[in-house]
């Protein structure tokens, strides 16, 4: 008996270290985004798994977990490695190849972390750190040496101001699955004024995809605050509050730039569908979309070999997760892929939770959005949400 209790404190202690592991690593991922700061949040992370391997060597049987994203993973991992054999550039193929064995072992690593000490929380508790650092460079509250402007639109911590808009993005989603289940006042506070922080770096982004994702997010969300009748008043002060917080500390003139760049980026989308002139970003991606459709025409069952889209696009970047994979591994790369969405789709359905399910789902939506904007299948930070929602969706379909 006093052994089980023992083991019971040791196992406590170490879930509350993690946690703060875990809370530390994912803020890091956001305040230390860009390629200067980039090893710190590399070392936390080292930390991180170096403590957990540690325990595993002293305290338990040394078993490892593992679930279906990691199985599609690895094997899209070894039709990565097997693409060496057919790639038309060795050097981009073996660059990525390299970089993808780091990811797979960071995966399974980071999901025992959470299989065995239940600290999901903690990613996301570390984006709403995060977001509170870029909402106070963002307010001239503190000043850092490096710019935290792309001339108009805010980059914050990162390198560009999609990213920093598609990590606010995580943050709102995040606050909001936090705040299902949350009794503490404070921190329910903390979680809301992290979905207003975060949408007002979104806004000054001038982030296309993310601005109108995250204002259908909020929406959804006070939809569901006020159906429920104990909250509306909390919901009408707190609204108030923030207001007048809000027309106290945050420069008007730079939020109407914003807007208007905004505004003027929106239009270059509808001046694709008219006939009219596109902004520059959006021709370029359409270029690199049509480039792209061509090879998977002309590779279209195992591609040109992993990370070879560059050769076509003269070392650019494709910007598109889903003609990467189909131009550079074709229909069963990416069949391959996108199969852990699908297995993830199934276990997200078994939750009985209405809004978590409903939550978990806009999650995995703005994920496959994003993957027009981006490359995802190596972003450290994308594949760790989509482990842990992986976890979410099988934990919270055993609570049915």
């Amino acid at each position: 008996m006093v052994d089980c209790e023992k083991d019971a404190a040791v196992y406590e202690i170490a879930r509350k270290f993690f946690y703060v592991l875990f809370t530390i690593y994912a803020a890091f991922l956001v305040i230390f985004a860009k390629a200067e700061n980039e090893i710190i949040a590399n070392l936390s992370g080292v930390m991180l798994i170096a403590f957990f391997l540690l325990y595993q060597l002293l305290y338990t049987s040394k078993t490892f977990y593992i679930n279906s994203m990691l199985i599609v993973y690895f094997l899209f991992y070894l039709l990565c490695v097997l693409s060496m054999t057919w790639t038309i550039d060795v050097n981009y193929s073996s660059y990525t190849v390299i970089r993808m064995t780091q990811m797979f072992i960071h995966l399974l690593l980071l999901y025992n972390i959470l299989k065995i000490f239940k600290v999901h929380e903690a990613v996301f508790t570390g984006f709403l750190i995060g977001i509170y650092v870029n909402l106070i460079l963002a307010l001239d509250i503190l000043t850092v040496g490096n710019p935290i402007y792309l001339k108009v639109r805010y980059i914050g911590t990162t390198m560009h101001p999609n990213t920093i808009g598609l990590l606010a993005l995580f943050a709102i989603l995040g606050s909001v699955l936090l705040l299902q289940n949350a009794k503490n006042r404070a921190w329910i506070v903390a979680n809301l004024i992290n979905i207003l922080a975060a949408f007002y770096l979104i806004i000054l982004t001038a982030s296309r995809s993310s601005l109108l994702i995250a204002a259908l997010i909020i929406l959804l969300f006070v939809l569901q605050v006020f159906l429920n009748p104990k909250s509306r008043v909390y919901l009408f002060l707190f609204s108030g509050i923030v207001f007048v917080l809000f027309v106290y500390f945050v420069d008007m003139s730079k939020l109407l730039e914003s807007v208007q760049f905004m505004m003027k980026r929106l239009a270059g989308i509808l001046g694709t569908f008219d006939g009219q002139s596109a902004d520059s970003s959006t021709t370029e991606r359409l270029l690199f979309l049509h480039i792209m459709i061509d090879v998977f025409k002309e590779n279209p069952f195992f591609g040109t070999g992993v990370n070879t889209s560059r050769v076509f696009l003269h070392g650019f970047y494709s910007h598109n997760n889903y003609i990467e994979i189909l131009g550079a591994l074709g229909l069963l790369g990416t069949l391959l892929y996108y199969s852990a969405y699908g297995h993830l789709v199934w276990k997200i359905s078994q939750v009985k939770d209405f809004w978590t399910k409903y939550y978990l789902f806009v999650f995995i939506a703005v994920i496959l959005i994003y993957d027009f904007a981006a490359v995802t299948f190596y972003s450290k930070v994308v594949l760790m949400m989509l482990l842990v929602l992986h976890f979410m969706a099988e934990e919270n379909a055993k609570k049915g």
